[in-house]
């Protein structure tokens, strides 16, 4: 290994960066550092993961050619991860497990919640609580609820609000607690989330969890970079 330079080097972001610059500029270094490289979009729902997330993924390596982990047959859904979950009401915390908490709810968006369907829109709602935002929104996904039998989607650091996308229990009239956020971003069930002598605020571990690259992903592709050392 040159000093100083990694073997192996993976990188998961946004698709969108593979349109940008910055990101052929990246593919340009690689190559000047004599890295084999392989890249590409894919839904990390096919990897083993209970939800619908596209993200960009590249595997560079110095040893062996890179390529990128196959697909995995897959149909997990949201009730594979979370249905066994003790049922919890709108800022209640689980006494078993400090991570499964979640943040109340305004009393007009408690009643939006109790109106709304799995799969559905704000338009399953009563005229009385549609606001005038919601008819000009161009994303119509904001305050739905999942479905148990299907991904969930994406999981992003928004997952504890109600208003900003399909982030609503597909029975209950919740959010997303913290510990079902995790699981659908394929943490390990014991995974230890917070500390009960340190409270962190939800807000703060929503931030950490929905920017976390799902674990079953970062298992592909160290699963890969590690195939590709037993060649080199």
């Amino acid at each position: 290994m040159r000093e100083g330079v990694p073997n192996f080097v993976s990188m998961e972001n946004v698709p969108g960066l593979a349109k940008h610059e910055s990101f052929r500029n990246l593919l340009k270094l690689l190559a000047s550092l004599e890295y084999s490289v392989d890249h590409g979009v894919i839904d990390f729902h096919r990897y083993g993961v209970p939800q619908r997330r596209r993200r960009l993924v590249l595997i560079a390596s110095r040893c062996e050619p890179a390529v990128l982990p196959k697909p995995i047959d897959n149909t997990t859904v949201v009730a594979d991860f979370i249905a066994d979950l003790p049922p919890l009401e709108p800022g209640e915390t689980a006494l078993e497990d400090l991570a499964h908490t979640t943040l109340p709810l305004s009393p007009i968006n408690l009643e939006r919640i109790r109106q709304s369907k799995p799969g559905g829109t704000w338009k399953d709602w009563n005229d009385s609580l549609i606001s005038p935002c919601h008819t000009r929104a161009h994303y119509p996904a904001s305050y739905g609820r999942m479905e148990w039998n299907k991904p969930a989607p994406t999981i992003t650091t928004q997952f504890c609000y109600y208003s900003t996308g399909r982030f609503g229990h597909p029975t209950q009239n919740r959010t997303l607690s913290v510990r079902e956020a995790a699981l659908l971003q394929t943490f390990p069930a014991d995974y230890a989330l917070i500390d009960p002598d340190a409270a962190v605020p939800i807000r703060n571990l929503a931030r950490h969890i929905g920017n976390a690259v799902p674990v079953k992903i970062g298992e592909c592709i160290g699963s890969a970079m590690r195939r590709v050392s037993n060649h080199a």
